[in-house]
């Protein structure tokens, strides 16, 4: 029997008790495969997908060709994909040959000129996964907030191998490529005695439970604010922080934090604010321990040093009187407003996160305008950043461009200084002020406008 022959049975069979006639056109769920074509790479049972379930398009190598392509946006546009995986895997043809190999093979065969035809062989699997990917990031027709994954299959096992941009290389493309540093550069470097750490929680115990060793531990509101006025430290009690911890105009700072950097990035925009330079480590306390990094329980002590800080630098900041003043540009379409709390928090149906007490203002809402960005909407799953691409998207894509002025809150100003940190630091946007004041002070604030 040939293996035409073969099929045909083998279609009659299957078509006699087919039961699969209601399936709808869109994938269940919603996910779109480019795979490639390899015999033993069989996509259905490696991902437990099922008939109707997703979209699986097979190019030789998994490449991302412009037709590969014009099948995700078809997918992604037409029929709801959300998710996309691109599949190469190990032992591959791909890198049996070079193009002009097989284009002078056919030449040979054929007497035809196959120079035009690229087969785009190559030498490195994992390389060309990572390039496959940015291709899809990079399309102007595809958001670059899509949840893309590339993973490596290995033919002998059976096994998928995930496959991530390198943190280095993300970190490269945002605009200040100094305001980050990721944890390997931390271990590395945590012992140089012109290198300071500084951890700031939410949880303040969370330092005494284990921090990395020769880190210093900031407490938010005893440290970062002052006692009696409602207000961020002044420049004297930063110099006097700063000075205990050993800080001088030649140290390198750190900060890092639970939360994915809450703290750290409230911190880090205090220096700011008052002219210190400090870098955010990438990932915070939670990526460190979840790579297994060095902890220790010991608090340092370190010789005081001489500083002084400038400043105030009060365009990174924005009081309720700004505020107001803002609402008029914003109308106009020369301002914005990023209202970085949880969706319940921005409707009036919380006055808090859902894990703490519903207090601190008088009424509930959010400042007319504002739009809904959530903090967390700018990380990754492991508390590092996401891509340049993506970041630019999620704000651009809601009316917070570079080009207008931008002033973030949240409830007290720690989350919404993460957002400013995103915006100026990673986007490079030239006019981003935080409000510290945030809705504790607006939604108390007597005749200060309101929306639900």
């Amino acid at each position: 029997m040939t293996v035409y022959e073969e099929a045909q049975q083998a279609n009659a069979a299957y078509a006699s008790s087919f039961n699969l006639g209601d399936l709808q056109m869109s994938p269940a769920k919603q996910l779109a495969v480019i795979a490639c074509m390899d015999a033993r790479l069989n996509v259905e049972p490696t991902l437990g997908l099922q008939p109707g379930d997703a979209h699986v398009i097979r190019n030789a190598g998994g490449l991302v060709t412009d037709d590969a392509l014009r099948s995700l946006i078809i997918s992604h546009k037409l029929l709801g994909t959300e998710t996309f995986f691109v599949i190469e895997h190990t032992d591959c043809g791909m890198l049996t040959f070079k193009d002009e190999q097989l284009q002078q093979r056919l030449k040979d065969e054929t007497g035809q000129d196959a120079g035009n035809i690229p087969f785009h062989a190559f030498s490195n699997v994992e390389e060309n996964l990572l390039g496959q990917l940015k291709k899809i990031r990079k399309s102007p027709f595809l958001p670059a907030s899509i949840d893309l994954h590339g993973f490596i299959y290995d033919v002998e096992t059976g096994k998928l191998n995930e496959v991530t941009q390198p943190e280095e290389d993300v970190m490269a493309e945002y605009a200040n490529t100094d305001a980050l540093v990721p944890t390997e550069w931390v271990a590395e470097n945590m012992r140089d005695p012109k290198v300071r750490l500084i951890e700031v929680d939410v949880d303040t115990a969370a330092y005494d439970t284990g921090h990395i060793p020769g880190a210093v531990a900031w407490n938010w509101k005893n440290d970062l604010e002052t006692e009696l006025q409602r207000d961020i430290a002044d420049k004297e009690g930063l110099e006097r922080l700063l000075s205990k911890a050993g800080v001088d105009k030649d140290t390198t700072i750190v900060v890092y934090g639970d939360n994915n950097n809450w703290f750290a990035a409230y911190a880090l925009w205090v220096l700011e604010y008052y002219g210190v330079d400090a870098k955010l480590m990438n990932g915070g306390r939670k990526k460190w321990i979840d790579e297994g990094r060095e902890l220790s329980t010991d608090a340092p002590s370190y010789s005081p040093s001489k500083i002084s800080v400038k400043g105030p630098k009060k365009d990174i900041r924005a009081l309720r009187d700004q505020v107001m003043d803002h609402l008029d540009k914003v109308r106009k379409g020369k301002g914005a407003l990023v209202d970085v709390r949880s969706p319940r928090e921005y409707s009036g149906e919380l006055l808090a996160p859902e894990n703490l007490p519903q207090e601190g203002s008088q009424r509930g809402g959010h400042i007319p305008g504002a739009q809904n960005i959530v903090w967390s909407q700018a990380v990754n799953e492991d508390g590092t950043f996401k891509t340049a691409d993506q970041l630019a998207e999620l704000y651009q894509s809601q009316g917070v461009t570079p080009d207008k002025e931008v002033i973030a809150y949240c409830r007290i100003g720690e989350r919404s200084a993460h957002t400013w940190f995103v915006l100026t630091h990673l986007l490079g946007y030239k006019n981003v002020r935080n409000y510290d004041g945030s809705w504790t002070e607006w939604g108390s604030l007597v005749g200060a406008p309101v929306e639900k």
